[in-house]
């Protein structure tokens, strides 16, 4: 999109807007966002400035969102996806390691009391 299909879409919105029960001051200009899962509204990001890029970004009209997006791409996310799930189940198993511990200090106990009492 250039800064002149840019500006004609805010000239459009804005005309729009001229409709009953509407006005510019009262419509806030966000970015929607993708997240798994949502469902109704669509989950968006407020936009906190706009201007011309400089230097490396020269040529640029840049959006600024309230917060940080960054891009992801499928591979990604079943990396992440992957990796949870590896975590999820060396977390199970340290878990286990942790009860079997616990039982096997509880017998030498036992045993450690039983052989002072012979």
């Amino acid at each position: 999109m250039t800064l002149e299909e840019f500006k004609q879409a805010v000239e459009f919105a804005y005309q729009q807007c001229e409709r009953p029960h509407q006005t510019p001051e009262d419509i806030t200009v966000r970015i929607p966002v993708y997240r798994l899962g949502d469902v109704g509204h669509r989950p968006c990001v407020d936009v906190t400035n706009a201007t011309l890029g400089f230097d490396w970004e020269k040529g640029s009209f840049l959006i600024t969102p309230a917060k940080e997006l960054r891009e992801t791409d499928c591979d990604e996310i079943k990396k992440l996806r992957d990796e949870y799930e590896e975590l999820s189940w060396s977390a199970y198993k340290v878990n286990q390691l942790k009860r079997a511990n616990k039982e096997l200090q509880r017998q030498l106990k036992q045993m450690q009391f039983a052989s002072i009492k012979s």
